[in-house]
């Protein structure tokens, strides 16, 4: 008998237990649903669901995943504002670290101003002070904003919904923001004017941007325009950028052309030009033979040859010597030319 009682009890706790764990998972499931589980995601263009805005933000260069700091800085402040995010790379093609996005609380909208007080008591922890204007057509989608998983999962649906509707119709819709309002989310991203939506930070860093990539072009072109006048290749197979740009410096002096920044002519000095052709681009001597200057009256730097195949010296030494101490040693009769080391050691480099 007691033997049955026992079997009996044990079979009424695992039929406990069993009810437990299905009103744990109907409790998980039914939150999930309520955090917008099965929300079907709408993505559509046309008049913004926000006009012009003041907000209060703080702008970080990384992954986005450290912006839920920067949500909950604000939030301290001041916890009756809305939040926004404004994100200006896509994850997808930008690396994490090099991410740039903004994130604050809206201190106002439409044509009131923030107060005095919320200025300075958000300026008091490192928050800064912009506004934007009201966006003339956007593409938007919408969210559920009832529990704090509503967040993770609005990023995981909304955001890929957005890309394939702005990829689709071939759009240029950026950046993208985040607006936390009341109990919905809103995901705007502006067709037209989008420099407005770029704050100050951001303005500099593309600015910097566009200086550095005008840089290169314009040395680009300087390099280009050297090989073509020297009848070189456009393109010199197996070098590197910064090897064209040295043997554009070094070749018109092998050949005898005053270098910039010299005071005098640097012509005794310089070995006569080989007589033998000019091996393949491929080969690091062709290189020294076309563009290295080589100084007779330092006797540890080689004389170069004149005559025989190139290829059968070692790319990678000279008279077995690296190739990087052998061009970057002094060379005494340059008289004062010291305006073009590094591209020495940048034909040395690729021992």
């Amino acid at each position: 008998m007691k033997h049955q009682v026992s079997i009996m009890s044990d079979w009424v706790l695992l039929g406990l237990i069993g009810v437990l764990v299905v009103l744990l998972l109907l409790t998980v499931f039914g939150f999930a649903v309520y955090s917008g589980l099965f929300t079907e995601v709408v993505v559509s263009a046309g008049s913004p669901p926000i006009g012009s805005i003041t907000l209060a933000y703080k702008f970080r260069v990384g992954p986005y995943g450290e912006s839920g700091q920067l949500f909950t800085d604000g939030c301290s402040i001041s916890s009756k504002l809305c939040s926004i995010g404004v994100y200006y790379d896509n994850p997808h093609t930008v690396s994490p670290e090099k991410c740039r996005f903004a994130i604050g609380r809206i201190l106002s909208e439409g044509d009131a101003k923030p107060t005095e007080e919320q200025i300075r008591q958000f300026q008091k922890y490192g928050f800064k002070i912009f506004s934007f204007p009201t966006p003339s057509h956007v593409v938007m989608a919408s969210f559920p904003f009832t529990t704090p998983l509503s967040i993770h999962l609005a990023v995981n649906r909304v955001h890929p919904a957005l890309d394939t509707y702005i990829k689709e119709r071939k759009l240029c819709a950026h950046p993208r923001l985040e607006i936390y309002k009341e109990d919905r989310i809103y995901f705007v991203c502006p067709l037209a004017r989008q420099g407005d939506f770029y704050v100050p930070e951001m303005k500099e860093l593309e600015r910097k941007s566009r200086a550095v990539a005008a840089e290169a072009e314009d040395a680009q072109t300087d390099i280009t325009e050297t090989c073509r006048s020297l009848g070189w290749p456009q393109e010199l197979s197996g070098f590197t950028q910064k090897e064209k740009g040295a043997a554009a410096v070094l070749y018109p002096v092998r050949m005898g052309a005053q270098p910039p920044g010299c005071t005098s002519h640097p012509a005794p000095w310089l070995h006569p030009f080989p007589s033998h052709p000019v091996p393949s681009p491929k080969s690091l001597w062709w290189a020294l033979h076309a563009f290295l200057l080589v100084d007779p009256s330092v006797p540890q730097l080689p004389v170069m040859p004149t005559g025989g195949p190139a290829a059968t010296r070692s790319p990678a030494s000279l008279n077995g010597r690296p190739l990087l101490s052998v061009l970057s040693a002094p060379l005494p009769s340059r008289r004062g030319c010291s305006s073009h080391p590094r591209a020495w050691q940048a034909l040395g480099s690729r021992g």
